[in-house]
């Protein structure tokens, strides 16, 4: 194996712009720092080529991919080890900052699970398979179960617990890679691929990652419908208990692997899987995952600037907002965020379903310039939360059925505010305004939360279908902040800061109603968002 570099006008030994294979792998938290294992050979590098531990996988196994990509009917492949230097800082930075058009302009991606044999992993597949259409099963015409509930729940533990354990599942590397091209043909430990016969898929064909998620996904779903079921039980058996227990495995080992919410057009999903992956260095919390934003930031844009985790995440978030403020919004805490920093997306995160997708965006605010105590600066069009929130309770009963009014508060918040329900209040045209909580909970009906909620509209998107309009409907989104009072440095001046407290969107299919949210005397100005 030679490594080539790029010559003028992307050529290599007089061929331009050829085709390439790409790898998806991991080695990095393999790196044998005592340099007794062997290197990969590769001729043509100016620098040394890092030796991984022999358990990770051996130089043998190694070359076994590389011939295995080259049996395709591509003759060039890009493999970091051999295209990045490792020793130059610089380089290797500036590489990081391209990975999202050297993956997605890959011929063909292989996908190397470099702990996982053949047999494992067509019994892992096989399984996951027969199992999952073994449960949806369950209450329908198609047959007796050769398993019970609880033994499905059993077997499908085991099978994801081993199969998701690859170390390739865990790197936050390959999250990335994954989400670039969800395209890319898996390989076993000895590097060949799985070929499925027409049991398993419509046509017989070699295992893809996309037919592995698909799996995954219909397990997750149904073994939700299971979880949910138990969960409604007041006392559990210690059996049920136990199925329950497993159930919960599963989920979080589909979730923690990224398999479960792939498919969705907001990226801050995969932001938040990202905490379930690992990384050699703390600041690849960021570079690992900042090309699926198609971003640059820290040392990959300034090669010679490496700011810390903390002032780089400040960085990472502040460029989704400056992009898209209303997608660096797209998202509720789990975690209650440090001071002064609720504006902020991290990892600390996710994305409820009905977020999820994000088509069409058309923001109207801006977000930006973080001040010295660590504030931002928003610039937009608000309003009292009571005048958004009685607008709609009025039109409550009178509405369309398909109008729709959600509120979501931050994770946190629902454990703080000993809330016993979901963090979501939904006034439609059934609900009765009087008594939904939002005039109950500890938040909104407080001295200060009835003053102080405010609103700060963020923009819209690409809802549903609407039949009768024949067009597409826009969901509106808006923050939902707190306002609170401190006083400058020499204590003789007021300041106001707009703390975040979750979300809330809305559908309007009536235009009437269009006309008196847009009449509610909304206030264009600059906040201070802490």
């Amino acid at each position: 194996m030679t490594s080539v570099e790029k010559g003028e006008r992307n050529t290599y030994l007089g061929a331009k712009e050829p085709k390439y294979s790409i790898l998806t792998y991991t080695w990095g938290r393999w790196v044998d720092q005592s340099r007794n294992a062997p290197a990969l050979p590769v001729k043509g590098t100016t620098w040394r080529i890092p030796a991984v531990k022999i358990e990770h996988f051996s130089v043998a196994s190694f070359l076994r991919i590389v011939d295995r990509m080259g049996a395709e009917d591509v003759d060039w492949a890009w493999i970091d080890v051999a295209c990045i230097d490792q020793e130059n800082t610089l380089i290797k930075m500036d590489e990081i900052g391209r990975q999202a058009s050297v993956f997605q302009n890959a011929h063909r991606v292989f996908l190397w699970l470099s702990h996982t044999s053949l047999d494992l992993l067509k019994t892992s597949f096989s399984d996951i398979t027969r199992y999952s259409f073994e449960l949806g099963c369950i209450g329908t015409k198609y047959g007796r179960l050769s398993l019970t509930v609880p033994e499905l729940i059993d077997c499908l533990c085991e099978t994801t617990n081993r199969l998701l354990n690859d170390p390739w599942f865990s790197s936050l590397w390959t999250l990335q890679e994954l989400v670039l091209r969800n395209d890319a043909l898996v390989l076993s430990k000895e590097g060949e691929d799985l070929f499925l016969d027409s049991e398993q898929v419509m046509s017989a064909q070699s295992l893809f990652m996309i037919s592995l998620i698909s799996s995954c996904q219909n397990a997750y779903s149904l073994v939700e419908g299971v979880k949910l079921d138990l969960e409604k039980i007041e006392r559990l058996s210690v059996d049920q208990q136990m199925t329950l227990d497993q159930g919960r495995t599963i989920m979080q080992n589909i979730m923690g692997a990224g398999l479960y919410f792939l498919f969705t057009d907001n990226p801050n999903v995969q932001y938040s899987i990202a905490q379930y992956r690992r990384t050699s260095r703390p600041e690849d919390r960021v570079y690992a995952i900042m090309q699926v934003y198609n971003l640059r930031v820290g040392q990959s844009l300034r090669p010679n600037d490496a700011p810390p985790l903390h002032q780089l995440i400040d960085e990472f978030a502040l460029a989704i907002l400056s992009t898209d403020p209303m997608l660096g919004q797209l998202f509720l805490h789990t975690a209650q965020p440090e001071t002064n920093k609720s504006w902020r997306l991290t990892q600390n995160s996710r994305v409820p379903p009905e977020l999820m997708a994000y088509k069409e965006p058309s923001p109207c605010c801006q977000i930006g310039t973080i001040l010295e105590r660590g504030t931002a600066i928003a610039t937009g069009e608000y309003i009292p939360f009571r005048d958004l929130l009685a607008l709609f309770q009025q039109n409550g009963d009178t509405v369309d059925p398909d109008f729709a009014f959600q509120i979501m508060f931050d994770d946190y918040l629902v454990e703080l505010m000993g809330l016993q329900i979901f963090p979501f209040i939904s006034i439609t045209q059934s609900s009765d305004p009087d008594k939904t909580w939002i005039c109950n909970n500890k938040i909104a009906c407080s001295e200060r939360g009835d003053r102080n909620l405010f609103v700060l509209l963020l923009g819209d998107f690409k809802d549903g279908w609407n039949f009768r309009e024949k067009q597409s409907d826009r969901r509106n989104l808006a923050l939902v902040l707190l306002k609170q009072g401190f006083k400058d440095a020499e204590g003789s001046k007021d300041h106001s800061t707009f703390k975040r407290l979750g979300l809330c969107y809305w559908t309007l299919q009536v235009p009437d109603i269009r006309e008196q949210v847009a009449n509610l005397g909304w206030k264009h100005g600059s906040l201070e968002l802490c």
